[in-house]
């Protein structure tokens, strides 16, 4: 009669699956540790950026007509073409939007920015258009529906003044081998480089490269998704500098053109 013994504890085979079972729960457990991670370290990034945009939209309100010195007098704002700024304008983001109280709350740390606060890059782009006043209708009984002459029923125009527009820009700069995927993740506007403390903007870089994510707004959208009383004023205020600041009608006669400031 053959007797059947059975031992006690584990063989080789069910030791290893008890193993390959521990280390894809290791493996699972690291990956979505990492993926959130890289979720939180771009949402700290996102929100910095639209922290300094938001900055930078005050700090325009504040210089792109006219400002109190510390004199007490009113003088030409850091942004109002008398005072002859530069474009790009560079934004020391330390001293121009912390030091002013544009910037209030600490940027927060993000491993994918190289340089730390540093590595973001703030300034604004210049662009200036001529803007005119239809004078004469090619048919008097018909309204006039531009003011460019040849268009729009105008059949003489005059130039009243230069539309002054400034595009806030910020820029923060990646690891170069992954500046693809950053810009992508960071839903950024295009890849540039910097040059001497200045970022070349979108329109002007070169093939879509380089190692700074930029980003562009206007100077009145510097969040999309911010909500404040103080916007709604806005229309009200760009009318009034409309109608009492820029005098249209002194320009149609014997006035010289002007800036038309503050108008974006």
């Amino acid at each position: 009669m053959t007797r059947h013994h059975r031992f006690a504890g584990v063989t080789l085979v069910e030791t290893l699956l008890v193993l390959v079972i521990i280390a894809g729960f290791v493996y699972l457990s690291f990956k979505t540790y990492f993926a959130f991670k890289v979720d939180s370290d771009v949402a700290a990034v996102k929100t910095n950026v639209d922290a300094i945009f938001s900055a930078m939209s005050g700090y325009y309100r504040a210089n792109c007509d006219s400002i109190t010195n510390s004199d007490g007098k009113v003088v030409p704002g850091t942004l109002n073409p008398i005072s002859n700024p530069r474009s790009p304008f560079a934004i020391n983001i330390p001293s121009d939007l912390v030091g002013n109280a544009f910037l209030t709350n600490a940027l927060i740390p993000s491993p994918v920015v190289l340089g730390g606060e540093s590595g973001y890059v703030a300034q604004f782009n210049l662009t200036m258009a001529n803007r005119y006043m239809c004078i004469e209708a090619a048919d008097p009984d018909q309204p006039v529906t531009s003011p460019v002459q040849g268009k729009g029923n105008c059949a003489v125009s005059k130039p009243i003044g230069i539309i002054v527009i400034w595009r806030m820009q910020v820029a923060v700069r990646v690891d170069p081998a992954m500046a693809n995927a950053y810009l992508a993740l960071l839903g950024g506007d295009c890849l540039s480089r910097n040059a001497g403390g200045i970022v070349t903007d979108c329109a002007k870089s070169a093939n879509n490269q380089g190692d700074y994510v930029v980003w562009e707004r206007l100077s009145n959208a510097s969040n999309a998704k911010a909500s404040s009383a103080y916007q709604f004023t806005m229309p009200l205020l760009v009318q009034f500098k409309q109608m009492y600041q820029n005098n249209r009608f002194m320009d149609v006669t014997e006035g010289s053109e002007q800036y038309f400031l503050c108008t974006n």
